[in-house]
């Protein structure tokens, strides 16, 4: 028996040695593949690039040139490709011991091509992979034995189809003026996130036939011109083939990357626009003397001057500064259009076209104005006043600058004759001036210019001539110069019955004669009368204003009336009655406001005090690179924090101050919280003296201002309160004197605070709190990658400590990074609340220990950062790296991280910088919600169906696309709907959706799939059933009725709906 238990031991030790033996593979592979990672296999199968290297290391030295043979496995959404064991066209392959083999496309490319793959048809392999997560591997073999010798080794790629160029100028279907001197401009908008030396071939087709649709028409047509070129535009001359008058072009454009000599597939549609017409027509001339008058801060009237020839209009707007901004359109038959639904203090672009052709042609063709700009207001109670943005034609020949011009002379900006009343500069000039509209009974409008230049035609060449409303320019506006607020309304009517009143008591007296008490009366009192009732007839078609204040406004009417009144005899008691009534609404309208004033600033109180403004916040906003212009007494650079797309929105107004001293900063605090909106309070100001905070102090003194406008000291009577804001209104505000106080000085031993001083600008705190944060943060994911152990507390003494000087100019930092900078507040947020509550939990330092939620806050914080911007600024900035570890390390570091996040404790969703994960419940669906970077992700966690397919809807551009197979759950596509609706609101402009086949699906294909099928096949109109499905029926209740575009993709269908 004790023989018995010695061989059962001997062959258990036998079998647990050859198990362990058979893991030992004698050669290791890595393969490294070279983006843009191409969709097409064919790419790594041709290429006369290297698309990818594959390093094999024989570590065995027992192998002598030993032939061998490669498998390539590919898997990843959906598909899993594997290559033959018997590879046509492949070279041998042969490796030695010790000898580094490094291979590339040009030695294994046929691993790539068709006839060598299996688990991939001929038509998905001419068109690509879908977009999606991959992992591509390689396995070795023994070519004799077939014997495996090399582990499975993978490299993970995301492929990402790009979209091709978006087509702005000239608009689909616009008409353009024949000239014999021709300057048309073409201009495109790339969209491209990862493609690289990207150029852009355009091609123009003259249409032959002009009664076919032109999509169709440009296939069959010639080619007119064609030229590659690097940039967004081209301006088509008279040194291109001559365009003929009445006929109709099409035009579009390619987006080509290429790497070395091969063109990188990474375009949808293989990198083509789609296809704009235009007619180059004689007999349409453009709209001219184009103006908008602001009406609210949501509204605008544009204004223009036609011809008898123009049978109809079309006006275009958009917003100025954001990318890819969808053009919005309205037509009209008249020369004014009022264009509504606006947002308060956004500059738009707008353009009006006319057609000269019969109203009946279905395509009619629109010959525009040039692009102008308009700002819309932020206050409620402004006068309609002109707000346009004049700027140079773009077909002006002569581009000799004029030197000397000087004040009184005239020059021409677009349509317009500008007089010019005040200039500085010489060459490059500034001033003001005014305008003339023809068509508004020769206007007068107030101009303003900066930095233009003017050629010797007395044109303008380069810069903006803005239109403005300045109410001290009496003798350039001509608008009457009414008083908005009701109290000096009401001072004024006062003054007038103490007039009165006076006179009155003088005849009673006997100190004036009859003749010259009706002389006084016509002049003191009835004049100014008729005036005042102007006013009062305003104000009363006022907005903006209280129930309770519009009835006290009311209310002057009696007293007005028995003031206008020429029945001396009565006159004295009456007008002392009326005066009475007069000052008992004066007391009425004062309390009104000082109630008001009160009451909204206790809200404005109550919301500082749930902790949504603070310290960090507003030192974000200093130092953001969200850049613009804002026009309130002078024009002010501000920077902008913009949290959750607007849900609070800080604008720091630089060089603000309202003549105190010391110089103090200006916020404008914008929010959408729901108590405060109930209040009517939208906005807010705030502001505070850099240099008057104090580190060891615990608060910031502030001022708060309730105000349309931007507040001044010189400007008294509106609502404004002191306040102290403590610096600890956040767990994110706290860390930055957590860091500074405790991590630095305890954990670095630099002694005391004197040693940065106690008294700092918040542009040095923000940079001390970024410098030390990344410093740490991208430390632990190289220590990671590089399988280095480590705490918190080695991270905190790795440290490159920054000295006063030196944090202040690491808020540069922000600048580097622009608006991705909200990985900085990620950054704190993650990683700061998580150190600060395992302090306040009584941990010393060196206990803190770097948690999952820690982990998770450096990576949001690091990934929203361009990988290329963190390395090459970050390492010239922080010492800690320098002699430690090399730029290239940290770049693999993190491309590691994006490429295996389970390694640094991330799951796939992770990733992603979350700023919503929520888990909700639909009937007996439990189901986790995620919303990041304007995508929803919902995730079931508990039906199989549903959690089959990464259910998502993305927000890009305005066009929303959803991506459901819901089909297991009924209802629960409709709800999402809803969230998706609930979460992006009105920026939803359209909507894309696919429909299409897939095995996960019942029956293989999706329900919109499906039901449009059955419709066209009963209909044999596509259109109609598009609308047939429940998902357009479903958009068409929301408003989303019109079919903007639809495609036939093999076994899919690709549908666009826009806002009726």
């Amino acid at each position: 028996m004790k023989k018995l238990y010695q061989n059962l031991f001997f062959l258990i030790v036998l079998i647990w040695s050859l198990n362990t033996y058979a893991q030992l593979y004698p050669v290791q592979l890595t393969p490294i593949f070279n983006s843009p990672y191409s969709s097409k296999l064919s790419d790594y199968a041709t290429s006369m690039d290297t698309k990818f290297r594959l390093l094999v290391n024989p570590t065995d030295i027992m192998l002598s040139y030993r032939q061998v043979r490669l498998k390539l496995i590919i898997q990843g959404s959906r598909f899993n490709i594997q290559s033959n064991d018997f590879i046509v066209g492949q070279r041998p392959v042969f490796i030695t011991g010790g000898s580094f083999v490094t291979l590339t496309n040009a030695d294994i490319g046929a691993l790539f091509r068709l006839e060598n793959l299996q688990g991939i048809t001929a038509a998905q392999y001419a068109n690509g992979l879908p977009e999606g997560m991959y992992n591509f591997c390689f396995e070795l073999y023994d070519f004799v034995t077939n014997q495996k010798i090399a582990q499975k080794s993978c490299a993970g790629l995301y492929l990402m189809l790009n979209d091709p160029p978006l087509l702005n100028t000239p608009q689909k279907n616009e008409q353009i003026a024949a000239s014999d001197f021709p300057n048309i401009m073409f201009t495109w908008t790339p969209r491209q996130m990862n493609a690289t030396n990207v150029s852009y071939k355009f091609e123009l087709k003259q249409i032959l036939d002009p009664t076919l649709d032109p999509q169709f028409a440009f296939q069959m047509s010639p080619l007119l011109y064609e030229q590659t070129l690097f940039s967004t535009a081209l301006m088509y001359n008279l040194s291109m083939p001559i365009l003929i008058p009445g006929m109709r072009y099409a035009w579009r454009v390619k987006a080509i990357s290429t790497t070395g000599l091969s063109e990188n597939a990474v375009f949808k549609n293989n990198g083509y626009s789609k296809i704009y017409s235009f007619k180059y027509a004689t007999n349409c001339a453009p709209p001219t003397f184009v103006l908008s008058q602001s009406q609210s801060p949501t509204s605008v009237k544009i204004t223009w001057q036609g011809l008898p020839d123009h049978k109809k209009y079309h006006l275009q707007y958009k917003k100025q500064d954001v990318r890819n901004a969808q053009w919005f359109s309205t037509y009209t038959v008249n020369t004014q259009s009022l264009i509504t639904n606006l947002e308060p203090g956004v500059t738009y672009q707008f353009r009006v076209g006319a057609t000269c052709d019969p109203v009946r042609e279905e395509d009619q063709s629109y010959t525009y104005s040039t692009i102008n700009t308009f700002t819309t207001t932020t206050d409620n109670k402004g006068i309609a006043a002109y707000n346009c943005g004049i700027i140079p034609k773009i077909d002006l020949k002569n581009q000799t600058p004029l030197s000397n011009l000087i004040q009184s002379e005239t020059f021409t900006a677009g349509d317009f004759p500008v007089t010019i009343l005040e200039l500085q500069g010489k060459g490059s000039y500034s001033g003001r001036g005014y305008i003339i509209v023809p068509y508004l009974a020769d206007t007068k409008i107030a101009v303003e210019f900066k930095n233009i230049t003017i050629n010797t035609d007395y044109q303008l060449i380069s810069g903006v001539v803005q239109t403005s409303y300045n109410p001290d320019w009496g003798n350039v506006v001509d608008v009457d110069d009414i008083v908005n607020d009701f109290k000096d309304l009401v001072n004024e009517i006062a003054d007038l019955f103490d007039k009165a009143n006076d006179l009155i008591k003088q005849k009673e007296a006997g100190t004036i004669s009859q003749s010259d008490f009706d002389k006084e009366w016509g002049e003191k009192v009835i004049t100014n009368l008729f005036e005042t009732q102007e006013k009062y007839k305003e104000l009363v078609k006022g907005e903006g204003y209280s129930e309770e204040i519009k009835k006290e406004i009311e209310n002057l009417k009696v007293p007005l009336d028995d003031l206008a009144s020429t029945n001396y005899t009565t006159i004295g008691a009456q007008t002392q009655k009326d005066l009475d009534k007069v000052k008992t609404s004066y007391d009425k309208v004062n309390k009104l406001i000082s109630d008001k004033c009160e009451k909204d600033l206790t809200n404005v109180l109550a919301f500082l005090a749930i902790e949504k403004v603070n310290y960090l916040k507003l030192s974000f906003s200093e130092v953001s690179n969200n850049k613009a212009t804002a026009q309130g007494s002078k024009e002010y650079q501000t920077s902008v924090y913009d949290e959750e797309n607007g849900t609070l929105k800080i604008t720091h107004y630089k060089d603000w101050n309202n003549g105190s001293n010391p110089k103090q900063n200006l916020f404008l605090i914008e929010t959408k919280d729901a108590e405060l909106n109930k209040q009517d309070i939208k906005f807010f100001w705030l502001s505070y003296a850099p240099n008057s905070v104090d580190g060891l102090k615990p608060a910031i003194d502030a001022t708060i201002y309730i105000k349309d406008t931007e507040p001044k000291e010189s400007e008294p009577g509106f609502c404004t309160k002191d306040i102290a804001i403590p610096k600890g209104v956040s767990t994110q505000a706290q860390f930055a004197d957590v860091m500074e106080q405790m991590v630095f000085y305890s954990a670095l031993g630099m002694g005391s605070v004197e040693a940065l001083g106690g008294i700092k600008a918040t542009e040095c705190v923000t940079g001390f709190t970024l410098d030390a944060g990344f410093q740490m943060g991208i430390n632990a994911i190289v220590k990671r990658y590089l399988n280095e152990s480590f705490t918190t507390k080695q991270l905190m003494q790795e440290v490159s400590i920054p000295g006063a000087a030196t944090s202040c100019a690491t808020a540069a930092l922000v600048n580097q990074c622009g608006t991705a900078c909200a990985g900085a507040s990620g950054f704190v947020v993650g990683f700061g609340d998580d150190v600060l509550n395992q302090l306040k939990s009584g941990k010393n330092l060196s206990e803190v220990e770097i948690s999952q939620s820690t982990l998770n806050g450096i990576k949001q914080g690091i990934l929203n950062i361009v990988v290329q911007k963190v390395v090459t600024f970050g390492i010239s900035k922080f010492s800690a790296w320098r002699g430690k570890y090399t730029a290239k390390q940290v770049e693999e570091a993190l491309e590691d991280l994006q490429v295996n996040p389970e390694k640094y404790g991330l799951s796939e969703y992770e990733l992603a910088n979350l700023v919503n994960r929520s888990t909700k419940k639909f009937g007996e669906i439990e189901y986790e919600i995620l919303v990041y970077n304007d995508r929803i992700i919902w995730k079931s966690l508990n039906n199989k169906e549903l959690a089959t397919w990464e259910n998502s809807a993305r927000l890009y551009g305005g066009e929303l696309e959803f991506d459901f197979n819901t089909a297991g759950a009924k209802g629960i596509g409709q709800k999402w709907t809803d969230e998706a609706f609930e979460t992006f609101g009105d920026r939803v402009k359209s909507i894309k959706v696919e429909w299409k086949t897939d095995s996960r699906y019942p029956n293989g294909e999706s329900l919109g799939y499906k039901q449009f099928n059955e419709a066209f096949d009963e209909t044999g109109d596509e259109i109609l059933a598009i609308k047939r499905t429940l998902f357009y029926q479903t958009m068409e209740k929301r408003g989303y009725g019109i079919i903007q575009d639809y495609s036939l993709l093999g076994k899919s269908v690709v549908v666009k709906l826009k806002k009726k």
